[in-house]
C-alpha cells in the first residue's frame, strides 16, 4: 500500500507496518543478483528477518535460484503470511493479498502470467501455467 503513496502517509505506514516496501525489494534484488560478499549476506539477513517477522518468504536465496518477478508485485496487506517458492516465475502487475501460498510440487512450480490477482488465502501448488489453468476452468 505504501508504495503507492509518498510523504507522510508512506512514513506512517512504514512505522506501523514495520515493512518498507522499497527497501525490502532493493535488498532482495541485490541478493538475487549477487554471488556472495559481505553486503549480500547482510541484505539476506535483513530480508530473512523481515520475512520471519511477517511469517513470509518470497523465495529469496543466495547462490540458489530466486523466485523471479517481472515487476514488483502489489502487496496491499504487506508481506503477511505470503509464501512463494524459489522456483516460481511471476509476470508483471500481479496483486497478492495476505496468506497466499504459491509453491512447487510434483514436476515444478507455477508460472504466473501478467495481471493476476491472488485473493486472501489462495493456494497454488505444483507446475501450472495460465494456459493450463484456463483450459481446466473453461
Amino acid at each position: 500500500m505504501a508504495a503507492k503513496y509518498g510523504g507522510l502517509i508512506k512514513w506512517i505506514w512504514n512505522k506501523v507496518n514495520h515493512f518498507d516496501y522499497d527497501k525490502y525489494w532493493k535488498m532482495r534484488e541485490y541478493v538475487c543478483k549477487s554471488r556472495g560478499g559481505v553486503k549480500a549476506y547482510y541484505y539476506l539477513y535483513k530480508v530473512k528477518k523481515i520475512d520471519s517477522y511477517h511469517n513470509a518468504s518470497l523465495g529469496t536465496h543466495l547462490n540458489f535460484k530466486c523466485a523471479e518477478f517481472k515487476n514488483r508485485p502489489i502487496l496491499p496487506h504487506g508481506l503477511n503470511g505470503i509464501i512463494i517458492s524459489n522456483e516460481v516465475s511471476m509476470g508483471s502487475n500481479c496483486t497478492i493479498y495476505h496468506q497466499v501460498t504459491i509453491g512447487g510440487g510434483v514436476g515444478g512450480a507455477p508460472t504466473i502470467g501478467d495481471n493476476v490477482l491472488f485473493g486472501a488465502g489462495a493456494k497454488v501448488i505444483g507446475r501450472w501455467t495460465m494456459q493450463e489453468f484456463n483450459k481446466r476452468v473453461a
